[in-house]
């Protein structure tokens, strides 16, 4: 099951400025995530998840992780000549991680619990090394 972002994205804009799925979307990037990762998705009240997915409630950050993690299911239609979306969702989670300065947060826990499902698909050596911080 693919789902393709309707959005097309400028790769001249911020990293941290990336387009966001619709809310259909990014439902179906959770229950992909739910069947292939569960224990990424455990603390995830599914309904609660939802509702605050629909209203986008949850941190830029978190929402970057979570759709590195499951972008696998995003086609490539922004635009963006061969670099896969869950690569750059992946790269603006850890820059906007970086600049956070509420260390408290248990969304920042879990995005890096997610940015991990995404690193054992795709390995990058220095955002490892960085989330292991």
């Amino acid at each position: 099951m693919h789902v393709s972002m309707a959005t097309s994205y400028d790769t001249t804009k911020s990293i941290s400025d990336l387009p966001v799925p619709s809310y259909r979307m990014l439902r179906e990037v959770a229950i992909n995530l739910i069947h292939k990762h569960p224990i990424l998705m455990m603390p995830a009240r599914l309904p609660i998840f939802l509702y605050k997915l629909k209203r986008y409630l949850f941190p830029k950050y978190f929402l970057y992780s979570f759709l590195a993690a499951g972008g696998e299911i995003l086609t490539d239609d922004l635009n963006l000549k061969g670099v896969h979306p869950d690569k750059l969702y992946a790269k603006a989670a850890i820059h906007l991680i970086e600049l956070e300065k509420n260390n408290s947060d248990p969304y920042l826990v879990w995005a890096c619990v997610l940015l991990s499902g995404y690193h054992w698909k795709i390995f990058d050596r220095d955002e490892v090394e960085y989330l292991i911080r």
